[in-house]
């Protein structure tokens, strides 16, 4: 029961005290499987459970629940055999409601042994018949331990006033990934499940049945017959599944599915229709009166349920009824998509370019793709050719295509690579649709002007296109779909340019937005990037050949981990920039050849990067992670200078807020904390890296980034446990999408946090593989994965002396080479521990002393306290009792005014509050028995709960109150 431990421990201590408890929420969220678990430590006893459960079908047939209990009734009196008789129909009549409830109770008294205990386990209690609740209320008012799983709404007052209702949580996202990664699905693809299945537990393992684990599939999960067939039985057996599955029909279509709009829509048995769906689970409405799908399969299946004629009458509604302009045109285009129209594409591309400068680009991406598919075939061309001409008398010849040139930034972390109205899409489309080229700037107002019905408007002055004007609604749809992150709706577009007349610049960027949209996950995209460099070449265009190379050297850099190759495909990059003259080609091209010379130690990266910043010192929209700006904020960082790093990332702010790009911002909320962490301001790194998880479109990025800045945060601000949790998830997800960047910095970081809590051999394995990576990388600057002084530490307690010196020493060749002062000061750090293990204390204090004066200078107060901690440690070694108390103190004292936690292991750490405060009532039990020395498989058999139950609770226990043994948990209640 993976998260719901607790609550299964709560439902077992009730049932222990005889209280009788509902169990309340909607289908599929796993009421059975936790009535399992709740019977289980009875069952291990040898104790007796009693399991009635009911269908939909008895729901009206009298005591059709207590069949199977009535109809092993001992020898009873003849009042009560007689009303058994009468409710299992061997004898005519209706029998007596006392005599029943009596002989109910003698048949469970019966089933049990007297020294045993009995458990009555009641599920779908919603399907039960009137006259079975009445014997099973009574059951639970006089002493038998009753369970009962129904669907919310029930009365819960029925079992008596001592019954409390629980509810059964959905699985949070990160309890959906632990579950999916039992079956080898990686995180990126667990989010979109978690999407998909909104937490619930069923619809969770009927989607992941039908996962293709191999298919790379990123943003978008098919909802499999069995998930439909689930959502199908939920709809069917509410009390109007016509009404309620009409109901849901018109919300999935509508663009603004809010109660308004639904009721003028589906009519006025809107309102019951969507309590009904509410309280199955099926939809969500917020205070606003907005209607929103928890889990979109169940979306989904409603869509794949709908004919096409009924898709059309829906969609023909919406168009009447609802106000949003862009809203009206699409519903309008969709009910028409059978019948191309020329009038109808050129409002769905104005609507796209609107809707994208609102910063929607998925949207924009489904409106570029539709009017792509609403343009005429050719056969339809050549009549509306004709027509023109008697019309006009004329016809102007058409542009023939040509290659855009606007530099599309590509993302290592799922940024968005959206160009602005001049980008490559945009700009072929006004070429071949010259009416929208004349257009004003497009608004809300200016798009609804272009949505009235055909037959009220007068005819567009524009030329019917060529096949390509598809290609380059095609491209346009691409790009956007890549700023967004929405990687099948890219792919669509690639596949259906491959189908047009589209020429191979067209091609080859609508591939590179496959590319850009898969973030982190570039690993196997070869064939992509292999056809992309092919259509460039044919293509002749110097800056998208540089683009397709700056893709080829992000490809290398990130999934191989060969920077070296990457540096060749950096400077194949600035050479086809420098011949197109193109200044933002030529900046991302420099950009890129400096990132990786700063990672293979050449001292030539900083003019490099001075070169990029002439040539475009402005980022374009939706392309931070490749701008000169923003590697400015990395070098910074590496150099240990904050106030630097501050002032370009406020620099970078006002582009983010003008571009709209969500990746803008998350680049820039991990930027932030970063700085803010090794500023010691740990307060405001949780505020960002909390809001980083909350931009729209998070569950679409790669977790790896977000999951290293969240870790981050912690241990600036947080705790050391949660840090190491997150840092191994990161780990793990980088892994998966074989992101050689970010799982070297999460194993860097765990391999630290680790060493912290005086995991000696964990981080060991950690920062040795760290070691692994960075050597197969090529990577020279210390600066650039910070974990040569940590090694170096954990070599020393290990004995490795010898190593440990060898590694310190050529680390601080290249930081000194460097000029990377931070890194020194974390080698004399270590260094001191190693000549302190040598007995060289006045080498070792000396290394100490300078290394607090560096962190001093530099503004990094962790780092400053962390060598406190040293001294105390080493001083504590030495006996020198009031000295470590000092440093101790002092360390304290800076960890405690940047809101960290303090980096030693828990037994040391500050006076924590009063357990009893944080602990639930069945939490309390099981801590109470630990105290009394209890081995965990006793306090089980005590509590009727399962081992594996209470090993959960202690979980949950010792990281609420920063403990990690039991022996410390009993120290710090002894001292409360």
């Amino acid at each position: 029961m993976i998260g719901h431990g607790e609550l299964v421990a709560a439902l077992v201590a009730r049932a222990v005290d005889g209280l009788p408890t509902l169990l309340a929420a909607p289908p599929g969220r796993g009421k059975s499987a936790l009535l399992d678990a709740v019977a289980e430590p009875w069952i291990s006893r040898d104790d007796h459970v009693v399991w009635l459960t009911a269908a939909p079908a008895d729901r009206n047939v009298p005591f059709a629940a207590l069949a199977n209990l009535l109809s092993e009734a001992p020898d009873l009196p003849e009042p009560w055999l007689a009303a058994v008789r009468q409710a299992l129909r061997r004898i005519p009549g209706s029998p007596d409601r006392v005599a029943i409830r009596l002989a109910a109770r003698a048949c469970i008294d019966n089933a049990v042994p007297p020294d045993k205990r009995i458990l009555l386990l009641i599920d779908d209690m919603q399907w039960w018949d009137a006259e079975s609740l009445d014997v099973v209320a009574y059951l639970a008012r006089h002493g038998i331990p009753v369970v009962a799983a129904t669907r919310p709404g029930g009365p819960v007052d029925l079992l008596g006033r001592d019954a409390v209702e629980m509810t059964v949580p959905t699985l949070t996202a990160e309890q959906t990934a632990t579950l999916l990664q039992q079956r080898g699905i990686g995180f990126r693809v667990a989010a979109r499940v978690h999407s998909a299945a909104g937490g619930n537990a069923r619809l969770t393992v009927e989607l992941a049945r039908g996962l293709d684990a191999s298919s790379g599939t990123l943003d978008v999960v098919t909802t499999p017959p069995a998930a439909r067939r689930c959502v199908r039985g939920w709809i069917d057996e509410l009390p109007t599944p016509d009404g309620v599955w009409r109901t849901l029909l018109i919300a999935a279509l509508a663009a603004d599915p809010s109660i308004t709009t639904l009721r003028r829509t589906a009519g006025p048995d809107t309102l019951e229709a969507l309590s009904c769906a509410e309280q199955a689970g099926l939809i969500a409405v917020d205070v606003h009166g907005t209607v929103s799908f928890p889990a979109t399969a169940v979306r989904d299946t409603v869509l794949a349920d709908a004919s096409q004629e009924t898709l059309r009458t829906a969609h023909l509604l919406l168009a009447e009824t609802t106000t949003d302009p862009t809203a009206r045109l699409w519903h309008r285009a969709s009910a028409a998509r059978d019948r191309p129209d020329l009038e109808m594409a050129s409002d769905l591309a104005i609507a796209a370019r609107a809707v994208r400068r609102r910063g929607d680009p998925g949207r924009a991406a489904e409106l570029w793709l539709l009017a792509a598919e609403m343009m005429p075939l050719r056969e339809a061309e050549s009549q509306e050719v004709e027509a023109h001409k008697a019309a006009n008398g004329s016809l102007a010849a058409l542009p023939a295509p040509v290659s855009g040139t606007a530099q599309a930034g590509h993302s290592a972390d799922n940024q968005e690579t959206a160009t602005d109205s001049a980008a490559f899409g945009t700009a072929q489309t006004a070429q071949y649709l010259p009416h929208l080229a004349d257009s004003p700037p497009h608004t809300a107002d200016s798009a609804a002007a272009s949505t009235s019905p055909a037959a009220d408007r007068a005819p567009h002055p524009a030329s019917p296109p060529r096949p390509t004007a598809i290609a380059a609604l095609l491209l346009a749809a691409a790009t956007d779909a890549a700023a967004a992150g929405r990687q099948h709706l890219a792919r669509t577009a690639v596949a259906r340019l491959d189908r047009t007349e589209s020429d191979h610049a067209a091609r080859a960027r609508a591939r590179l937005a496959v590319v850009d949209a898969a973030g982190q996950a570039v690993g196997g995209l070869d064939d992509i990037l292999g056809r992309a460099l092919a259509d460039a070449e044919a293509a002749a265009d110097p800056a998208l050949l540089s683009e397709v190379h700056l893709r080829v050297a992000w490809h290398a850099h990130l999934a191989l981990g060969d920077n070296r190759r990457a540096l060749d495909a950096a400077r194949a990059a600035v050479r086809a920039a420098e011949l197109s003259q193109n200044p933002e080609s030529q900046a991302a091209a420099l950009v890129m050849l400096a990132r990786i010379e700063q990672l293979l130690g050449e001292a030539s990266y900083p003019r490099v990067l001075r070169r990029a910043l002439a040539h475009s010192p402005d980022p374009a929209p939706g392309s931070l992670i490749n701008s000169a700006r923003w590697l400015s904020v990395r070098f910074a960082l590496f150099a240990d200078q904050l106030d630097e790093a501050r002032y370009h990332l406020r620099l970078l702010t006002s582009y983010a807020e003008r571009s709209g790009s969500h990746g803008d911002r998350a680049l820039l909320l991990r930027g932030a904390v970063e700085i803010e962490a090794r500023a010691g301001h740990g307060a405001a790194a949780i505020r960002s890296a909390r809001r980083l998880k909350e931009l729209p479109g998070a569950e679409r990025a790669s977790p790896g980034p977000v999951l290293f800045t969240s870790a981050l945060a912690q241990v600036a601000g947080g705790t050391l446990e949660e840090a190491l949790r997150l840092a191994d998830r990161g780990t793990a997800a980088s892994a998966q999408e074989q992101d050689q960047i970010f799982m070297t910095r999460c194993l860097a970081l765990s391999g630290e946090v680790r060493l912290l809590l005086r995991d000696t051999a964990g981080a060991a394995d950690d920062l040795q593989r760290v070691r692994t990576l960075v050597d197969e990388q090529g990577i020279a600057d210390p600066a650039a994965v910070r974990f040569h002084a940590d090694l170096a530490e954990v070599l020393v307690a290990s004995g490795q002396g010898e190593e440990a010196a060898a590694v310190i020493a050529e680390t601080r060749r290249a930081a000194e080479r460097l000029q990377r002062r931070g890194v020194l000061a974390t080698l004399d750090r270590a260094d001191a521990v190693l000549k302190a293990a040598q007995g060289d204390h006045a080498r070792a204090e000396a290394l100490l002393h300078r290394a607090d004066h560096t962190f001093r200078a530099l503004g990094l107060p962790l780092e400053r306290g962390r060598v406190l901690l040293t001294r105390s440690f080493l001083d504590k070694r030495r006996r020198r009792a009031a000295s470590a108390r000092h440093f101790h103190d002092q360390a304290a004292a800076v960890f405690r005014r940047a809101q960290a936690p303090l980096w030693e292991p828990a037994e040391v750490a500050a006076e924590a509050p009063a357990p009893d405060l944080y602990l639930t009532a069945a939490e309390q039990r099981i801590v109470a028995l630990v105290t009394e020395g209890l081995p965990n498989r006793e306090i089980a058999a005590n509590l009727f709960l399962s081992v594996k139950t209470v090993e959960s609770v202690l979980t949950g226990v010792y990281r609420k109150l920063g403990v990690r043994s039991r022996t410390q948990l009993a120290v710090l209640l002894r001292d409360d």
